[in-house]
């Protein structure tokens, strides 16, 4: 295969990728939502444990770092998202 071809496909993953994470952090914001309605916390480390044994579970063993790696960043944004929402910035 070409590199551009290579190239072509990455592009249409990083579409799909950014639509995914637009999804998710809208809901992010329903749950920043909750959050501040129930007066819960931001911070919820049995939720990230659990998330990122997930990705541990479904990640390609040849990439499973790097999965655990975005999803370490992805948590981390989250929770940034989730103050500023909140006003706990």
């Amino acid at each position: 295969m070409e590199l551009k071809e290579i190239r072509n496909q990455i592009d249409r993953a990083d579409e799909m990728l950014l639509m995914s994470f637009a999804t998710r952090m809208r809901l992010t914001a329903q749950v920043a939502n909750y959050k501040k309605e129930n007066g819960a916390a931001v911070e919820d480390p049995a939720r990230e444990a659990e998330k990122l044994d997930q990705v541990r579970r479904v990640a390609p063993g040849d990439i499973e770092e790097e999965c655990v790696k975005l999803y370490n960043t992805i948590l981390e944004i989250s929770k940034d998202y989730q103050r500023k929402l909140i006003g706990k910035e």
